[in-house]
């Protein structure tokens, strides 16, 4: 009975701290809606989460949802969030939405039309625009375009 009861805390115990991370979930593409828009998020290369201090998960299907609703909801457990950004070059790869680097093009068709991509690497963002043009943009820039 002693085991069965260490092994119920334990697991009690992983439950919780893992009901609280700050790290991104898998993105359930042709299932799983955006918190913004409501639009199902259908394409791997533009997914993004807003992950609260709490270990809420909200998705969005673009970078720029997420911006808008960030903007939209001042509220004290956004200050803290964690934010991540598919990376256009890795599809489902997600990494921080403050540090991206992203790319303005009309090419590139964002689900919302904003037409932004994001990629991890900088090297990878010239080459991208070398081969395409566009505006670079940084986190800020970003939301202030949105």
């Amino acid at each position: 009975m002693k085991n069965v009861f260490k092994l119920l805390v334990v697991f009690l115990i992983a439950a919780i701290i893992s009901g609280c991370s700050q790290e991104p979930q898998p993105i359930e593409y042709d299932k799983d809606s955006c918190t913004h828009c409501m639009m199902l998020i259908t394409d791997a290369k533009y997914g993004a989460e807003l992950i609260t201090t709490k270990g809420k998960c909200f998705k969005f299907d673009a970078v720029e949802c997420l911006a808008q609703y960030i903007l939209e909801n001042k509220a004290d457990e956004l200050d803290n969030a964690s934010l991540w950004i598919t990376d256009f070059t890795k599809p489902s790869h997600f990494i921080n939405a403050k540090t991206a680097f992203y790319l303005q093009n009309e090419k590139f068709h964002s689900p919302m039309g904003f037409n932004v991509l994001a990629v991890e690497d900088e090297n990878e963002l010239k080459k991208i625009k070398d081969e395409h043009g566009g505006k670079e943009l940084n986190w800020e820039k970003l939301v202030e375009l949105v």
